[in-house]
């Protein structure tokens, strides 16, 4: 039987960087005592995000699902910090069903998906568009997903009038140039498959 990996304490003074914005995550951190500062270089300005206080934990979603940190932690006055490593996450997940895993990995993937569109708020016509069949798309993957019975009969056409209308809204808007940049890509507003996820098991 495999032993729990350990938790250890670590302590940081006022300003310490805890973990910096695109490093890999190797733990995440509960605070035990102190406070935490999250801040996000968003467009080349360094925004404030939040305070993890005093039981919280943070850094998680980059242990859970491998992708790059989102922010930035820096140690607020004294504080000291319970370390989780990845490898207690890794265990605890190989013990999950898995479509309890998948569901975790699509949770993580759709705050990581609206923490882009939050902070990158559309500007453009183009920008609208993405964010629009974004929405549409998350629904339809929804309904596809899961068997739920209360639904009415007409949800799939009312989804289909949806993207036919989205289709009409781009074709009738094909000759525009946008006066304003568009601050929003394809990754932004991509969401994760739920299927393609409980397919992986």
């Amino acid at each position: 039987m495999a032993k729990t990996p350990l938790l250890d304490r670590r302590s940081y003074e006022h300003g310490k960087v805890i973990f910096a914005q695109g490093e890999s995550g190797d733990a995440a951190f509960v605070v035990e005592m102190g406070e935490v500062a999250i801040f996000k270089e968003i467009d080349g300005e360094t925004v404030r995000l939040g305070t993890i206080k005093q039981g919280g934990i943070f850094g998680e979603m980059a242990v859970i699902d491998g992708t790059p940190r989102m922010a930035t932690a820096i140690a607020e006055g004294h504080t000291i910090l319970v370390r989780v490593p990845k490898a207690v996450f890794d265990q605890k997940l190989a013990s999950c069903d898995p479509f309890i895993r998948g569901l975790i990995t699509i949770f993580l993937g759709n705050i990581r998906a609206a923490h882009k569109l939050y902070n990158k708020r559309p500007r453009s016509l183009t920008d609208h568009l993405r964010q629009f069949e974004a929405f549409a798309l998350d629904m339809s993957t929804y309904i596809n997903a899961i068997d739920v019975e209360d639904f009415s009969p007409d949800m799939a056409e009312a989804l289909d009038d949806l993207n036919r209308a989205l289709d009409r809204i781009r074709a009738a808007s094909a000759n525009h140039k946008d006066r304003r940049e568009s601050v929003l890509n394809a990754d932004d507003t991509k969401g994760v498959n739920l299927r393609a996820v409980l397919d992986k098991g």
